[in-house]
């Protein structure tokens, strides 16, 4: 009596954890997003097409561009006008005296100025397309990230499957030796609470297949899309030496961003010197005398003093301030050779491990399984022994996946420290 209630507790919980999605996804099957198998290269161009990030930096560019024409202006013209000597008394009463003058006034600058101004542009607009392709990276890789997720999630979700057709055929075995009675009915009561887990499995690798479908659809900034990722997890191909790797870090925008901060402070410095030398402001033009019915040229020339002295400081600043980009790129440097090296290590552990996995220990485990249940079909072995080398076999199923998901992470990582993913950029 008591078994028999336990396997209808069973039953029913199976019915109240299952029946209701299959219910839901029956009912609103018609909404269910459509299905894109994608590769990571299409991943990432649908990034870079749709992030807002990336368009920011589309129009920031733009923006750059405009700024360089601004910075090529050379002083305005003013012109201006002045009435002296109206509405007084006397000899200058109403307009007999009046003195009108007309001008044109401008400043002529000096110590070439406006090449700086056109340097600074321009070295701020390499800067910030330096940046766009580092932003770039971050997004791929970002994407990349969620898409050998999604990767894993759906091998995961595979596994749960060849899982739960285990558990049913066990299951179905078990029920024949129960009813012939060669076998103790707590042996299926046992193999039920297998079969109710491998659901469970495979519906919580459902939901981490949506959960990763969300994550890549928000990068492409199209919520209710459900891509399925297309990549052989298993295919791990060694990478190259460290030495060749190490040699691609020059090309890396990360370390390009510091040469076009060193621009950058060099143009600021130069605008800076240039600042030291003041500008001179001309006017010149024509005044009209009424009273004597005359007309005469207008000069006009005013030089700033002291100019180069309040400027010393600014000067003195951009001076050190050129300095420390080139601090910051040794610093880099090291920090990316030891990134470099960590990751290479990362996936030479990963490819090891994935193939005594997939290679060795694995089909053991295999070959071991079909043994132990052709034993228990001829009553040489219990049930224990079956659930055991079932056990074995999904626990190295998920250490291959782990390690082959960690090569796969490392890989990216790998691209966007050489910048191997800056080829999408040009697509």
């Amino acid at each position: 009596m008591q078994d028999f209630s336990f396997r209808a507790y069973l039953h029913a919980s199976l019915l109240i954890v299952f029946s209701a999605p299959l219910t839901a996804t029956a009912l609103f099957a018609e909404q269910a997003p459509e299905q894109t198998v994608v590769t990571f290269e299409q991943a990432a161009r649908n990034t870079l097409r749709a992030h807002p990030q990336f368009q920011h930096f589309v129009l920031a560019l733009d923006a750059a561009r405009t700024r360089e024409t601004q910075a090529g202006l050379k002083p305005a013209l003013e012109l201006s006008s002045e009435l002296e000597n109206v509405l007084g008394s006397g000899s200058v009463s109403g307009a007999k005296g009046a003195e009108l003058t007309v001008s044109l006034t401008s400043v002529f600058e000096r110590g070439n100025k406006r090449a700086a101004r056109l340097g600074i542009a321009q070295s701020q607009r390499e800067l910030l397309s330096v940046q766009q392709r580092i932003e770039a990276l971050d997004l791929i890789t970002e994407t990349g990230r969620n898409f050998i997720a999604l990767a894993a999630a759906q091998e995961s979700k595979a596994s749960a499957e060849r899982a739960l057709l285990l558990a049913d055929k066990t299951l179905a075995a078990i029920k024949q030796r129960v009813a012939a009675a060669q076998a103790p009915e707590t042996e299926q009561l046992n193999a039920e609470i297998v079969q109710v887990e491998a659901m469970l499995q495979i519906d919580h690798a459902k939901r981490r297949v949506e959960a990763v479908q969300h994550a890549l659809a928000l990068d492409w900034n199209t919520p209710h899309a459900a891509p399925r990722a297309k990549l052989d997890l298993y295919t791990m191909p060694a990478p190259a030496d460290a030495a060749t790797m190490q040699a691609k870090l020059d090309s890396l925008p990360d370390i390009a961003q510091y040469s076009a901060q060193t621009r950058a402070a060099k143009a600021d410095l130069d605008l800076r010197r240039a600042q030291a030398i003041a500008d001179w402001r001309w006017s010149a033009g024509v005044r009209r005398l009424e009273a004597q019915n005359d007309q005469a040229f207008v000069l006009g020339l005013s030089i700033p003093l002291g100019t180069a002295t309040r400027q010393s400081s600014f000067t003195r600043e951009a001076e050190i301030t050129a300095q420390l980009p080139d601090l910051a790129e040794r610093s880099a440097r090291i920090r990316l050779k030891t990134l470099l090296f960590t990751t290479l290590k990362d996936m030479n552990s990963a490819i090891s491990e994935a193939h005594a996995v997939r290679d060795q220990q694995l089909p053991l485990a295999l070959k071991v399984q079909k043994l132990t249940m052709q034993g228990y079909e001829l009553g040489r072995y219990a049930y224990r022994d079956v659930a055991l080398a079932a056990a074995q076999v999904q626990i190295l199923e998920l250490k291959g996946l782990n390690a082959a998901q960690a090569y796969h992470l490392a890989r990216i990582e790998l691209e966007r420290l050489t910048g191997a993913q800056l080829n999408l950029l040009s697509e």
